[in-house]
């Protein structure tokens, strides 16, 4: 672990926490069938909690909007009707008025679908639903472009049958934009993702040059255009949808690549260029469905179905270079009793830092919600610069590490280490007495 910290007198900077490994697995909710069964992707709010969809289950059957906060308390906010949709397959998104918007596979005027908008007080109501004329079956959650209008993808639907691409507004008008064939690649999965460029992006799972699948660019009035067909040596069979980059790349994974992979995670560059980060293998984990979430330390986060000890899955994050690290190992093999089960669906950081997921599994066999602790470098409330005695400030989160080596530098470029200490349990105290002889310092902590 790695962490870099500019102090001097009165100011604190925490300029990364790099390196970090998670500690333990918590599991903060079973489902039950009352309350959700079969969740999909979270997604995290300024409020403190974080907010998810089950697949059914609720007072219908048909699926369950919810929310938990950081300590696993669960509340439904509202249930699935069959008139305002069915069996939602996909995550929420959140929109500038508070409200969060998703579809459902099921229910509507023709059972092929809706897309929906929950209120702040939970009311659950139908914005629009889907034909077999404009599409059918979403399983990808929506994007808001630059317009404020909703995007999103369907499976079926369209002229050829193999999918398409949709625009709705927050009223509920529907505008069919695009259709997908065996050339455009079919069909489209995952997410769309909004580019700086206000084109949206994403990925169709077949068909192509190769017929392993695309990468397409559609534009807000609907033009379609396929910008890389994979060819199994840069991956195959797209599946969990992109995700834009700090560094303006899109990120994501494919389901197979080259001879002895069960997949690649990949980097495509605004120019089209694709760069294959990673061979997935059963040591680091294979088959990844959600997608990856970027941290604000720059590292992607993902989770594996399958594959680590055990072939339970695996919770990872990867550099933008592509340099990996496995943060846990998931238990597959009695998951109905443990709680501890692989995961398929992607993770996300809630408001305490640390990363929050769903997977299948738990004491109802109906899924968890869970928590990843990863541990976080903070300053010691109350602890500030002493003439006397330098800097101080602790460090938490530190259970199964090796020695912590505490070194200082007034340049970046050169580095003093000023102690190292036995492996701790908890909190550290760390001081740098010759502090008071510099106008400021840099600092890292380096854990072993």
């Amino acid at each position: 672990m790695k962490s870099l910290f500019r102090l001097s007198p009165g100011l604190l900077y925490l300029a990364a926490a790099l390196g970090v490994r998670a500690q333990t697995l918590d599991v903060l909710f079973s489902f039950g069938g009352t309350n959700g069964h079969g969740s999909c992707d979270l997604v995290a709010s300024g409020d403190g909690f974080v907010y998810g969809i089950t697949y059914d289950g609720g007072a219908c059957n048909y699926g369950t909007v919810f929310r938990v906060n950081t300590n696993g308390a669960y509340s439904t906010l509202g249930c699935f009707n069959g008139t305002n949709g069915a069996n939602p397959l996909a995550g929420l998104v959140r929109g500038s008025d508070g409200c969060f918007y998703g579809t459902t596979g099921y229910g509507g005027a023709e059972n092929h679908g809706t897309v929906f908008r929950m209120d702040t007080n939970g009311m659950l109501t139908r914005l629009a639903s889907f034909y077999s004329t404009n599409g059918t079956y979403s399983r990808g959650s929506l994007a808001f472009g630059g317009d404020g209008c909703l995007y999103g993808a369907t499976q079926y639907g369209g002229t050829s049958n193999h999918g398409t691409v949709f625009r709705v507004d927050t009223n509920g008008a529907y505008t069919l934009l695009a259709s997908f064939d065996n050339n455009t690649g079919y069909p489209p999965l995952g997410s769309l993702a909004s580019g700086n460029d206000g084109f949206l992006y994403g990925v169709a799972d077949n068909g192509g040059t190769n017929n392993c699948g695309t990468i397409f660019r559609v534009s807000t009035d609907g033009t379609l255009n396929v910008l890389l067909s994979f060819n199994r040596t840069n991956g195959a069979y797209p599946r969990s949808g992109l995700v834009l980059g700090n560094d303006g790349c899109f990120y994501g994974t494919t389901d197979a690549g080259i001879p002895g992979s069960f997949g690649t995670v990949f980097r495509f560059g605004p120019n089209g260029e694709l760069t294959t980060l990673n061979n997935l293998g059963i040591s680091n984990g294979t088959t990844i469905y959600g997608r990856l979430t970027q941290g604000n330390d720059g590292w992607f986060y993902g989770i594996t179905a399958k594959g680590g000890a055990g072939d339970g899955g695996t919770a990872f994050r990867m550099k933008p270079d592509g340099t990996w690290d496995t943060l846990f190992t998931f238990n597959n093999t009695n998951r109905y009793h443990t709680n501890i089960c692989s995961s398929i669906t992607g993770v996300v950081f809630g408001s305490d830092g640390n990363l929050y997921g769903t997977a299948p599994g738990g004491i109802n066999g109906a899924g968890v919600i869970y928590r990843l602790n990863l541990p976080h470098i903070r300053v010691q409330p109350g602890v500030q610069f002493s003439p006397t005695e330098g800097f101080a400030f602790s460090v938490d989160g530190l259970t199964g590490h090796g020695p912590v080596i505490l070194q200082a530098s007034s340049d970046l470029l050169n580095w003093l280490s000023l102690l190292t200490n036995p492996p701790v349990t908890g909190t550290l105290l760390l001081q740098d007495v010759a502090a008071t002889n510099h106008a400021f310092q840099f600092y890292r902590v380096l854990q072993q």
